[in-house]
C-alpha cells in the first residue's frame, strides 16, 4: 500500500469516534485497516445500510479486484463461502459489517436452443 493511500484511510479512521471491534478475519492488517476505514467513510456519508454495502464494495473490487461481497446492519445472518479469498466480520459502532471476497469462478451453462 503506498503511503498516500496509508495517510487517506488513517484520515478516514481519525474523522470520528467510533470504536470497532474485529470478531472474525483472515485479512492482513492493511486489509482490515482499509475496511474499517470505508467503513467509518461510509457511515459519515449514507444513513441507508443497502448504500453502505454497496459504497464498501465498489472500494474493495476497485482495490483489490476480485468480487466482493458485503452485508451491513444491526441484525443479520449471513454465511461466506466454505474457502473465502478474504472476509472480514467486525461491528464500527453499533453496525455489524461482514465483507468478503469469493475467487471460486462460477461455471454457467448457456442455455440451448
Amino acid at each position: 500500500m503506498s503511503a498516500g493511500l496509508r495517510n487517506k484511510i488513517s484520515e478516514m479512521v481519525s474523522r470520528e469516534e467510533r470504536f470497532f471491534i474485529i470478531k472474525s478475519t483472515d485479512m492482513n492488517d492493511e486489509m482490515q485497516h482499509a475496511a474499517i476505514g470505508y467503513a467509518n467513510l461510509a457511515l459519515d456519508k449514507f444513513d441507508d445500510e443497502k448504500e453502505i454495502s454497496s459504497f464498501m464494495n465498489e472500494a474493495f473490487d476497485a482495490m483489490y479486484g476480485g468480487t466482493w461481497y458485503c452485508r451491513v446492519g444491526r441484525t443479520f445472518g449471513g454465511s461466506v463461502p466454505d474457502k473465502p479469498a478474504s472476509f472480514i466480520y467486525f461491528y464500527i459502532g453499533t453496525v455489524a459489517v461482514l465483507l468478503f471476497r469469493d475467487m471460486e469462478k462460477k461455471k454457467f451453462r448457456r442455455s440451448e436452443r
